[in-house]
């Protein structure tokens, strides 16, 4: 009775908002194999079906674009009506995104990429003080990294353009803590010659939605959030992952 109640608070709050509206936008990005983008250019994965899921049971209805995560991220902080899944938590953006869930507390790593023959040589995070790294503009990967003012980083807003600064000798090493999504990129520019380092960080995360703190969708925050951990309090997050053949809990590379 509580669900319904907010799903009809909510809707009742952006009527004024939304002149109506009830579609609101979410934001895609190939996150395999989570967010799947299909070679024909179908959106498929987990985390689709599982918003879609819950914006149907408050009266919403989403409407998927690809967008890269850094314009997500101006797109939040412009209170934008959008929602963002796979969103960690970050202090850095605490003022500007709601966050809904989690779905999940998931176990991930932290990886570094690295030409083949330099690779093997980073085995601790001391080995990255000389290296030129690489790193995606807004994404969080462990707090000594994050917070390390020391090292030199280049900063990029998507995998491809990281994986082809490597190949052609303008950094050193990459930080990913999706690594199966820069995989793809070297494989999409044909790259062969680089590897994983031996040095890795293991991380439990929680597994979130983001929204704008502000703008028309944040009246409808405690009606999404709600029905999301209802989701995984019933077992349907689980069962949904499972259809794609996911470990919902390791997604380790």
């Amino acid at each position: 009775m509580r669900h319904r109640l907010l799903a009809l608070f909510a809707l009742f709050w952006l009527a004024p908002s939304w002149a109506g509206a009830q579609t609101i936008e979410g934001h895609f990005r190939s996150r395999p194999p989570e967010m799947v983008v299909e070679p024909d250019g179908q959106l498929s994965g987990p985390l689709k079906q599982i918003l879609e899921t819950a914006a149907r049971s408050v009266g919403l209805t989403i409407r998927w674009q690809v967008m890269p995560f850094a314009r997500s991220l101006d797109a939040l902080r412009n209170g934008e009506p959008a929602i963002v899944p796979r969103l960690r938590p970050d202090p850095l953006r605490a003022d500007y995104v709601r966050y809904l869930g989690p779905i999940l507390l998931q176990h991930r790593l932290v990886r570094i990429a690295a030409t083949a023959a330099l690779a093997g040589g980073i085995r601790a995070y001391e080995d990255l003080k000389p290296l030129r790294i690489a790193t995606l503009r807004g994404s969080a990967t462990f707090e000594r990294f994050d917070d390390d003012v020391s090292l030199d980083r280049q900063v990029m807003t998507d995998d491809l353009g990281r994986a082809r600064l490597l190949q052609a000798g303008r950094i050193d090493a990459i930080i990913s803590s999706d690594p199966a999504t820069l995989s793809l990129a070297f494989d999409q520019i044909g790259d062969q010659d680089w590897a994983w380092a031996p040095y890795q960080v293991a991380l439990d995360v929680g597994n979130y939605y983001g929204i704008a703190r502000s703008g028309p969708l944040a009246a409808a925050a405690d009606a999404l959030d709600q029905a999301l951990r209802q989701l995984a309090q019933n077992g349907e997050v689980s069962r949904i992952y499972r259809r794609y053949g996911v470990d919902p809990e390791a997604l380790v590379d």
